[in-house]
């Protein structure tokens, strides 16, 4: 269980909006928290992502790596 405290304004603007959509002010705070934690996940995904791919030489592959001991 976890207890939050909401300045008014926005526990009021929460309540109006739960109403509105005939939900629990936990339903919606319990999506929004799943969803912030979801799209979270998936930039951290995309950084590693970007971090792997900068780290990689997509010109070099297994042929060339090999023909560069025969460089002088």
């Amino acid at each position: 269980m976890l207890g939050i405290r909401l300045e008014p304004r926005i526990e009021a603007d929460l309540e109006g909006y739960a109403r509105a959509m005939g939900r629990s002010k936990s339903a919606i705070v319990r999506d929004l928290i799943e969803r912030h934690l979801e799209a979270h996940s998936i930039d951290e995904q995309m950084r590693r992502a970007v971090i792997v791919a900068r780290d990689t030489d997509p010109t070099e592959d297994a042929l060339t790596a090999d023909l560069t001991v025969w460089d002088d």
